[in-house]
C-alpha cells in the first residue's frame, strides 16, 4: 500500500485515491494511481513516460504490462517476483522496479543524478530532500506514517495528474483522501481489487531495514493484525539506501543569500541570526543579507523586474552559513 519514502529517507503516508505524479524531471515522468479498498488503499496502476522518445511503460493489477521502451530504456521481467525492472540505457545503474504482489503494486526506484536530478513529485525532491508542493513549499513529514496520513491529501491533490497528461487507461478527475470506498464514497469498492488471500510466514521483525519494518508494522495496524503484506517484495528486498544529507542542496532563508558556492558545497544554507548546535556550525563570510532596492519595487518599474533587485549589505553580520560539522571539515 502507498507508503512513500523520499530520496533522503524521510517517509509519510497517503491512503486515499488519486492519480499522482510520483517523479517529474526533464527526462521522465512517473505516474501512480492509488485507490481505497476500505480502511486502506493500494497502488493499482503505474505509467512511465520517457520524454525525449515519447516512449511509455504501463502496468495495472488486472492486465499484463504494455510498453514500447526501445530507445531510452529496457524492460526485464523479474525472476523471483511478478514484475519488471526498467533500466535506463544511458544510465544503467539507475532503474525502476515495479512489482505486483497479490493485486497490489509496489514501485521502487534506485537512481543516480544522471537520470533523476531535478526530480520533484510525491516521491520527493532529488535536489533538496524531503517532499515539496509544486510551488516549492515543504510538506512536513514529521510524525511518520500516522501523523501525515490525514494531512497528505493536500499534497496529493497538488501533484494530481491532469487529464491531458494522464498515462492511464481511463483518466480520472477525482482525488480524495478517504480510505473508504462504496456507494457514498468517491470511489466504488467494485472498482478496486481487494487484497487476495495470501499466506505469509514471515513477521515484520524479520525485516532488517528500519523504515521498511515500520511500514510493515503500520500495515498490520491498518489490517487489524493481518500480516498479508509482510511478504511483499518491497519489504523482502527493499531498495533503500541510507542518504547523506551532504548530497542535498539547502534553500537559503528569505533574508540571506550565499556569496559564491562554498556554503552550498558543504551542505549549508544561509541563515539570519545563526545559532550553532551539536551537529551544525555557523560559518561567517559566506553569506550576505538580501536587501530589496526600494527604487525597483513593483511590477514594470524601469530598470528593474517584477521582483526588484537583491543587493548585498556587507555590514550585516547575522547572515552566516549554517552547515553540518562533518561537511564543514
Amino acid at each position: 500500500d502507498p507508503h512513500y519514502y523520499t530520496w533522503n529517507n524521510e517517509y509519510y503516508d497517503f491512503q486515499g485515491g488519486c492519480d499522482q505524479i510520483a517523479i517529474d524531471n526533464p527526462i521522465l515522468q512517473l505516474q501512480i494511481r492509488t485507490r481505497p479498498r476500505g480502511g486502506y488503499s493500494t497502488i493499482t496502476e503505474v505509467g512511465l513516460l520517457l520524454k525525449a522518445y515519447s516512449e511509455v511503460f504501463h502496468m495495472n493489477t488486472a492486465e499484463p504490462a504494455a510498453f514500447n521502451l526501445t530507445n531510452g530504456a529496457s524492460v526485464t521481467p523479474l525472476t523471483s517476483y511478478n514484475g519488471y525492472n526498467i533500466v535506463f540505457h544511458e544510465d544503467p545503474d539507475s532503474f525502476i522496479r515495479v512489482t505486483n504482489y497479490a493485486g497490489n503494486i509496489a514501485v521502487q526506484v534506485s537512481g543516480k543524478g544522471y537520470t533523476f536530478s531535478d526530480s520533484e513529485g510525491m516521491f520527493g525532491s532529488w535536489n533538496y530532500g524531503g517532499v515539496r508542493f509544486r510551488n516549492g513549499t515543504i510538506f512536513d513529514t514529521s510524525g511518520g506514517w500516522t501523523s501525515t496520513r490525514e494531512r497528505s491529501s493536500e499534497l496529493a491533490l497538488d501533484w494530481m495528474v491532469q487529464l491531458g497528461e494522464s498515462l492511464f487507461t481511463v483518466p480520472s478527475i477525482h482525488c480524495d483522501g478517504s480510505r473508504n470506498c462504496g456507494d457514498e464514497e468517491t470511489f466504488p469498492c467494485d472498482a478496486t481489487r481487494r487484497l487476495q488471500d495470501q499466506t505469509c510466514e514471515k513477521s515484520c521483525n524479520e525485516i532488517p531495514n528500519e523504515i521498511a519494518r515500520s511500514a510493515c508494522e503500520e500495515d498490520k495496524l491498518i489490517l487489524n493484525g493481518n500480516n498479508a503484506f509482510t511478504c511483499q517484495p518491497a519489504y523482502i528486498e527493499p531498495l533503500i539506501v541510507e542518504a547523506d544529507s551532504c548530497d542535498f542542496e539547502k534553500l537559503d532563508d528569505d533574508t540571506c543569500m550565499a556569496k559564491g558556492t562554498t556554503c552550498k558545497a558543504m551542505d549549508g544554507f544561509c541563515q539570519e541570526d545563526c545559532i550553532e548546535s551539536e551537529t551544525h556550525v555557523c560559518l561567517p563570510g559566506l553569506c550576505s543579507e538580501k536587501k530589496i532596492s526600494k527604487s525597483n519595487k513593483g511590477i514594470g518599474t524601469k530598470g528593474g523586474n517584477k521582483y526588484g533587485h537583491f543587493n548585498e549589505n556587507k555590514g550585516k553580520a547575522g547572515c552566516m552559513c549554517y552547515a553540518p560539522k562533518r561537511c564543514a571539515v
